[in-house]
């Protein structure tokens, strides 16, 4: 018998995990910046990108839960929305490159030794001018009761920085917050934020 996918059994109850509102940092970006095409890897439960294409914006996500896929097609059809949904990993998301004015990185934690390539391949995606939104748990972080529990898989803005070396940084910056999203993210947490921008001689 194949071993169950983890996210599959988080995502299981009727309920969802991370409750059905937008990431509050990403929310301020697709206010702000209007992106007509979005990327959201990662999305789980569909609560970001049901948002953003509340706005009026061409949204794309993949994810390598079903359920979490299933969840959030259901979330879009009960708003009367359209969503691209995909099942699949970064290794095995295709897409055109340049084409994205927005990708959102909400929590999309990964060990180091692939979160250098992901994030290179995720660069990719995005179309000259187009903006990178990511929020996620800072190293400091490490201790709480919810988010990686495995230091590797937290960030900090050294890492970012290096990462993400080819995009032009408009703001890179670590906050204590206090999350209310769903019973996945309740309570204080520190966060790393980068906001940044691919130029149009950009060589990823």
């Amino acid at each position: 018998m194949a071993e169950q996918n983890p996210w599959d059994i988080r995502f299981a109850s009727e309920d969802y995990y991370y409750g059905k509102e937008p990431n509050v940092y990403l929310s301020e970006k697709l206010r702000k910046y209007h992106p007509g095409l979005v990327l959201l890897p990662g999305e789980g439960e569909g609560r970001n990108a049901v948002f953003a294409a509340s706005l009026g914006c061409d949204v794309y996500a993949f994810d390598q839960s079903r359920v979490a896929q299933e969840k959030a097609l259901k979330l879009a059809k009960q708003r009367a929305l359209r969503i691209d949904y995909r099942l699949a990993g970064v290794p095995e998301a295709h897409y055109p490159d340049n084409y994205f004015h927005m990708v959102g990185l909400i929590y999309l934690h990964m060990p180091s030794h692939m979160r250098k390539e992901a994030h290179a391949r995720l660069q990719q995606f995005l179309a000259p001018d187009g903006y990178l939104v990511l929020e996620a748990f800072h190293k400091q972080h490490l201790g709480s009761p919810f988010g990686p529990k495995d230091p590797e898989m937290l960030y900090d803005e050294e890492t970012l920085l290096q990462d993400f070396k080819n995009l032009e940084i408009i703001e890179l910056y670590t906050a204590d917050v206090e999350l209310a999203e769903g019973h996945g993210h309740k309570g204080k947490a520190k966060v790393v934020r980068l906001t940044a921008q691919k130029k149009k001689n950009s060589k990823t």
